[in-house]
């Protein structure tokens, strides 16, 4: 029996291509996927800059600038979203001030809706006060 090196021959040759081949398949992936996440990164970094110089003073969402790639359906729906938000806040503010006006004109109201009950209710009791002192008991009024 005798020992062959197995660094020799067309297998080992084989084997050491794969192995070169699968290396640099994992470095190509490695690097695309670093260029994938800086380009995500830098896109995200674009929005919060966008988000965060929205007016601290208002509470609606800022108009985001298109990225130009994969975040640009968030990109939509969040101005979507800001643009209803404003909507329901001017339609509350105008419920709002329609309940006030309502709020205004029952106050307005009360007081002389009162007043007319208590003038009845004076009349009802002066009739019963006058009915009750007649001597023959005829309350026809």
């Amino acid at each position: 029996m005798t020992r062959t090196f197995t660094a020799e021959g067309p297998a080992y040759t084989q084997l050491l291509a794969g192995l070169a081949v699968l290396v640099l398949t994992i470095f190509g992936s490695a690097l695309w996927l670093a260029r994938v996440l800086s380009s995500w990164s830098r896109k995200i970094a674009l929005l919060e800059d966008a988000l965060g110089k929205g007016n601290s003073g208002l509470a609606d969402l800022p108009t985001l600038p298109p990225t130009g790639g994969e975040l640009d359906r968030l990109v939509d729906a969040l101005n979507n979203m800001g643009k209803r938000l404003a909507r329901e806040r001017q339609r509350a503010a105008a419920a709002e001030r329609l309940a006030a006006i309502g709020r205004l004109s029952a106050g307005l109201a009360h007081p002389s809706r009162r007043r007319g009950e208590r003038t009845a209710s004076a009349r009802h009791l002066g009739r019963s006060r006058a009915a009750a002192r007649r001597p023959d008991g005829d309350r026809s009024g």
